[in-house]
């Protein structure tokens, strides 16, 4: 969805996209280790501070929160991400109506880079990069 929807809870905007694919061993507690793969930006550094972004992760995202749903491989199975843990559905469609739900706050920009976030400007809530440039009033 776009910021302006996001900012007024317009969730029905929301739509899902496939963003790339994890590899992890078949074991238990494998949700929590692609959740924390999908989100290796916020914790995954060098020693000079640079983010290193794990061999198996295999998605132009740096981090998406917890607006993950999985799709096991070969299977009609999905995880939606949860508060805590994952839930399982037998459709995407029931997944996505899950993450829509007033509980989750989806993220509104799958294609920000990291570096983007929001601010008050005379008055106004603007949405851009850090930079100072390309600002978009909502």
């Amino acid at each position: 969805m776009d910021m302006k929807a996001y900012k007024l809870r317009q969730t029905d905007k929301a739509i899902c996209k496939e963003r790339g694919y994890v590899l992890v061993e078949d074991k238990e507690g494998w949700e929590e280790d692609v959740w924390n793969l999908l989100n290796w930006s916020c914790w995954n550094y060098d020693d000079h501070g640079n983010a290193i972004k794990p061999e198996v992760v295999h998605s132009p995202l740096d981090h998406c929160n917890s607006d993950i749903i999985l799709q096991i491989d070969g299977t009609d199975e999905y995880r939606a991400a949860q508060f805590c843990g994952f839930e399982s559905f037998r459709s995407l469609e029931t997944a996505v109506k899950n993450l829509k739900s007033p509980h989750h706050d989806l993220w509104p920009l799958a294609e920000a880079p990291r570096e983007y976030s929001y601010l008050k400007s005379d008055g106004q809530t603007v949405w851009g990069s850090n930079d100072g440039k390309n600002w978009i009033t909502l």
